[in-house]
């Protein structure tokens, strides 16, 4: 065997020890904790596979969303593929972002390779595999995953062509940066990233002019296509899609910062009510220092890989701040460029300090992991839809949290998120009403109690028509109260 071959073997070998490690931080405790979000996203697809349209019937009928989903179509698809293969089942809905974090992992190798060299690319798969938004968005029902893995897919096309400058792979990078749009609007950046990159690396402006920006372009131009004549051709869905992504421009500064400072305050590890961790004490504040030290030294010791990485994770932290969602799984899209930084920076350095950094940094992370899946495991959202579905016969309507939707999905399911009680007293009329779950006592999780009106009401319908058919406490999910519901 040459040391050439040997070498490669050895790299194989590390980087499918590091997608193992991905994979079952993602995949173990498949079924527990299911959150609002995941059911957002999997009603749609469900939906789907009965009626043959994207839309969420659990909403009010004055909610246009009850109407059109106008989310990009390509997280419903494969949420419905899954759901048709295995079942509509918490595992069937993660199995997309459980496949998409080992792909990362992969791509996260090829492109440090290229960037950096084998040993670069390796420690850089190893990094991200432990890296804590990764793990969190991986084990959920969410698009963030397969985003960055269709992101980073468009990143390793483009480099390619450096090496070899087909037009195939400038228009296959185009598909997959147009693909990453098709699961969720956070892949456009990458489109900025990857343009800037050809302006930098092409010589200016005259790099526009190459066939290789063009053949990119008709990539993602074409693979937008299909949603836009979707969405253009029928009235209800342009009203929708004004609607959903008109949000961001009648947000005001003050919330947008206040948002902002939420999204990063999760990112160094600040207890908040959705991850009580240790009070006000950043616990991931080591994990931005070495971050910013590691970006420092590439900046003097190897400016050009600091451009390329810079270029690329930019435009997704600015464009974060037009969007109203203020979620820390964003962090997920730039966790690989954050490992190739500090891959980088312990290859180029060659100092002892590097190399703590980079042990300290995938220690630190995987110690957080083992406890957020620690933590995670009380959740018992399986444990918890067997008790609600023996106190709620099939063929009845139940109305409550959009998170027990999936628990009860062969139930007809109203969500109070969406629908207001009145609303459902006198339009849905349903047979069961779940009352006193986590996010109704404790509001949507930023600390203030965004569902005390909606409390009052149900308090006051439950009272007037409803009769205890049985407590389900969860020390995760609440005391639930389940009523069953009488009408004149």
């Amino acid at each position: 065997m040459t040391p050439e071959r040997g070498a490669k073997g050895a790299a194989a070998k590390w980087v499918l020890l590091a997608i193992g490690l991905a994979l079952f931080q993602v995949a173990v405790f498949p079924s527990a904790r299911w959150v609002e979000d995941e059911s957002w996203y999997s009603i749609p697809a469900h939906t789907y596979l009965v009626e043959g349209t994207f839309r969420n019937p659990t909403f009010a009928h004055t909610d246009l969303e009850s109407k059109a989903d106008v989310r990009p179509p390509a997280m419903p698809l494969a949420l419905s593929l899954s759901f048709a293969l295995f079942g509509t089942n918490p595992v069937a809905a993660r199995v997309p972002s459980i496949l998409a974090s080992g792909a990362i992992v992969l791509l996260t190798f090829l492109i440090g390779r290229d960037l950096l060299g084998p040993a670069g690319g390796m420690v850089a798969a190893a990094l991200v595999a432990t890296d804590n938004f990764l793990v969190i968005s991986g084990r959920t029902a969410r698009p963030e995953s397969l985003v960055t893995a269709c992101c980073l897919l468009a990143v390793w096309l483009y480099l390619l062509t450096r090496h070899h400058n087909r037009g195939v792979l400038h228009l296959l990078s185009g598909l997959a940066a147009g693909l990453s749009v098709n699961f969720h609007v956070i892949g456009l950046p990458v489109v900025a990233g990857i343009g800037a990159l050809y302006l930098w690396q092409g010589g200016g402006l005259r790099a526009l002019a190459r066939p290789g920006a063009w053949l990119f372009a008709l990539g993602f131009v074409a693979t937008l296509i299909p949603f836009a004549v979707r969405v253009s051709a029928d009235p209800v869905k342009r009203e929708a899609f004004h609607e959903m992504y008109g949000r961001g421009e009648r947000t005001t500064w003050g919330e947008k910062i206040a948002k902002e400072r939420n999204r990063y305050a999760d990112f160094i590890g600040v207890g908040s009510v959705r991850f009580p961790l240790l009070g006000k004490f950043p616990v991931r504040l080591t994990v931005a220092l070495i971050l910013l030290g590691a970006l420092g030294t590439l900046f003097f010791l190897k400016r050009d890989i600091f451009v390329v990485l810079v270029l690329l994770t930019a435009p997704h932290l600015l464009f974060w701040i037009y969007l109203v969602n203020g979620t820390s799984r964003y962090f997920t899209l730039v966790a690989p460029l954050f490992a190739m930084l500090m891959a980088g920076a312990w290859m180029y350095s060659h100092g002892r300090l590097a190399l703590v950094g980079v042990v300290l940094l995938g220690v630190t992370q995987l110690a957080g992991n083992l406890l957020l899946l620690r933590s995670f495991r009380n959740a018992d959202y399986s444990g918890l839809g067997a008790r609600l579905q023996a106190l709620i016969p099939p063929n009845e309507s139940v109305y409550g949290a959009i998170t027990f939707w999936m628990a009860l999905h062969d139930r007809t399911y109203y969500c109070y998120d969406r629908t207001d009680a009145k609303y459902a007293e006198e339009q849905f009329r349903p047979s069961y009403v779940i009352f006193n779950d986590r996010v109704m006592v404790r509001g949507s999780g930023y600390g203030s109690d965004s569902h005390a009106e909606l409390r009052s009401k149900l308090g006051d319908w439950i009272r007037r028509s409803g009769t205890l058919a049985g407590k389900v406490p969860d020390p995760f999910y609440g005391k639930l109260e389940v009523y069953r519901m009488t009408y004149r």
